[in-house]
């Protein structure tokens, strides 16, 4: 995944497939989606279960930290949308980082949700779970885990021409 100040890579866990052609979601919150993974038996249109990725821009939140940006997530989650918000401890990503993790859950909607925050210098990126049940969602957590543990900030490589 990259745009012209941030480069990551994910890679997917065993069973899933990484998606990055479709429009499932063109903007999900007016961010544009870099990736999506689901279980290989599905499609991006039938699965269940979705994780997909993408980086907020620090600049257009007034250069919060991450725990802010983690902390304004909550608040809006919990109480503009009514959702039940848990902790989801931490993970530590490929090149050492640590992701904190939150859940979000809408059981009037059927909407699971975990979302992981990783710091990037200029942008935050993050990587969430969909589920439509719990049962899904906990089932999911452990490919979820893996693609956040996987993530690995890459240098960018600036291509001049000649």
């Amino acid at each position: 995944m990259y745009n012209k100040e941030l480069s990551y890579g994910l890679s997917n866990p065993e069973g899933w497939i990484l998606d990055s052609w479709s429009k499932l979601f063109n903007d999900y919150e007016n961010f544009h989606v870099l990736a999506y993974f689901y279980p290989e038996n599905r499609t991006i249109k039938t699965t269940n279960t979705l994780v997909f990725t993408y980086a907020a821009d620090k600049y257009a939140y007034d250069n919060v930290s991450l725990r802010e940006f983690v902390e304004n997530e909550v608040e809006f989650h919990s109480k503009k949308r009514n959702k039940e918000v848990k902790d989801g401890g931490f993970y530590i990503t490929k090149n050492n980082q640590s992701a904190i993790v939150k859940y979000f859950f809408d059981e009037k909607i059927d909407e699971y949700m975990a979302v992981a925050y990783i710091d990037a210098k200029k942008y935050i990126i993050l990587i969430c779970l969909f589920s439509k049940t719990p049962e899904i969602f906990y089932k999911s957590l452990k490919p979820f885990s893996e693609i956040v543990k996987s993530c690995n900030i890459l240098p960018l490589i600036v291509v001049y021409p000649h």
